[in-house]
């Protein structure tokens, strides 16, 4: 992970009221938390260059079977024990690297997301909640993936991303997109633009399973890398001109 991230919390509870339509009778909902959340990120690469020139690793291949779980937030070379940063550590083969040397196999480890604290509005601790990552997929066997990574101290062969944005899904039918729910051109429903420029944006991540809260995660929007590149030849011509 490339740095702890610095997390404000505001956490504002509220209670609806619904009147029954059979007898009459006020039936209360479950409480929704509201939980913001603010980073201090750097902010993302402006193009494809600037993520090929912070990118230690360039491969393409695809992904096997789920190895581990790991906590990506590290003290030194052991898990944080108050902060928790979900990564899944995964088998891949390579079948192309386009910068970069490795010898044997690597275990890229995808980031899933981190978890956050809710507290009510005097400050009593409710529960922990998971806020998946916007560029978490489930990678699918069957597909090819292009990833940009970086060496992770968590294991001898392990990376992780290099930027956000960092993995490529390839279809069947040679068509492709970065895996990221908040990339120009492919945004979500699940971001809402929070200034004129377009630039901004809230993750909105709604949990519902125990608990109700509704979590808002202030980030940039990111850049679409491939609009130069029309089809996946022409993007390997350009990652094999780096070599």
């Amino acid at each position: 992970m490339k740095k702890r991230k610095h997390i404000s919390l505001l956490v504002l509870p509220f209670l609806l009221f619904l009147h029954a339509c059979d007898n009459n009778e006020e039936v209360a909902e479950p409480i929704v938390y509201e939980v913001s959340i603010s980073g201090d990120e750097e902010p993302p690469p402006a193009d494809l260059d600037e993520l090929i020139r912070k990118t230690e690793l360039i491969v393409k291949g695809s992904f096997g079977d789920i190895l581990s779980k790991e906590n990506m937030i590290r003290i030194g070379d052991l898990p944080d024990d108050h902060l928790y940063a979900e990564g899944h550590l995964y088998e891949f083969q390579v079948d192309e690297v386009f910068k970069g040397n490795i010898v044997g196999e690597i275990h890229p480890i995808l980031y899933y997301g981190f978890e956050v604290a809710v507290h009510d509005h005097a400050g009593k601790h409710i529960s922990n909640v998971m806020v998946p990552s916007p560029e978490y997929k489930t990678p699918d066997p069957t597909k090819q993936y292009i990833l940009f990574l970086r060496k992770n101290p968590i294991g001898a062969t392990t990376y992780s991303r290099s930027s956000d944005a960092y993995m490529i899904e390839i279809d069947q039918d040679q068509s492709m997109q970065f895996i990221s729910e908040r990339m120009e051109g492919q945004l979500s429903e699940s971001i809402v633009l929070t200034n004129p420029d377009h630039n901004r944006a809230e993750h909105v991540v709604k949990v519902r399973e125990g608990i109700y809260v509704d979590v808002f995660e202030s980030m940039p929007i990111i850049n679409n890398y491939l609009e130069e590149y029309h089809d996946l030849q022409a993007l390997e011509d350009k990652l094999r001109s780096i070599r």
